[in-house]
């Protein structure tokens, strides 16, 4: 039976190298039984074929190019800022 758990899916994440995120950069992967089973820049397509692969339903992630690239939320960012004093 294939793991696709959510801790699999997290250990999965935290073991991919500079090279695998360069490679996927700016992509939308699909992850399922510990490998990536689709990629691409669409994720309605990278799901579909996914699950396609036949192993179980995937996990989905967008690979960001960029540190830049990331949302930011400023309510977050603001928490403990110097300007409230």
């Amino acid at each position: 039976m294939a793991d696709n758990s959510p801790r699999m899916f997290r250990e999965f994440l935290k073991s991919m190298t500079r090279e695998d995120i360069k490679r996927y950069a700016g992509q939308w992967i699909a992850v399922a039984s510990g490998e990536i089973v689709a990629h691409g820049k669409d994720p309605g397509s990278v799901l579909d074929e996914g699950r396609k692969a036949g192993k179980g339903q995937p996990f989905m992630e967008y690979i960001y190019a960029s540190f830049e690239e990331i949302p930011a939320f400023p309510s977050i960012m603001d928490v403990g800022s110097s300007d409230s004093n």
